[in-house]
């Protein structure tokens, strides 16, 4: 009698605890949210970010180790708001870049921009260390807002 309750729990639960575990592919509206929350949390805005720095994702190059001083040279580089998209990345086609323009400064091309990439759940988030070519994306109509 034991044996057999312990197996109905079992049956009920297995099922419930593995469709909560299926992982969703994004939206594009989706992706953008994340990509505009990623590149606030990470300073690249002229928002504060995080402020615990030991989960600050780092870019494939960085010139310091010291995140305090990351953090500083990325503050207020790119708009809070995307500029546009493109279905996929350079690993992976299912996947999202979502593209931030620069702010205007004397070092940054207002042609280029930077790519927020991720697969098509919203993992593996990175901003790409080179420049992506705004007019390669679809741009979103302009918003009024940084």
């Amino acid at each position: 009698m034991r044996f057999r309750c312990c197996l109905i729990v079992l049956m009920l639960l297995i099922p419930a605890a593995t469709s909560f575990s299926q992982p969703k592919k994004l939206t594009l509206a989706q992706a953008v949210q994340a990509a505009e929350r990623f590149i606030q949390r990470n300073g690249y805005t002229d928002l504060a970010p995080m402020k615990e720095t030991s989960k600050l994702a780092l870019e494939s190059i960085e010139w310091t180790s010291d995140k305090k001083r990351i953090l500083k040279q990325r503050h207020n580089t790119l708009e809070r708001k995307a500029y546009g998209y493109a279905r996929g990345t350079r690993w992976n086609k299912s996947g999202w870049t979502v593209v931030f323009r620069h702010i205007e400064s004397d070092y940054a091309d207002p042609k280029n921009g930077r790519g927020v990439t991720m697969d098509a759940y919203g993992r593996n988030m990175r901003v790409e260390h080179v420049d992506a070519l705004l007019k390669a994306f679809t741009p979103f109509k302009r918003r009024t807002t940084r």
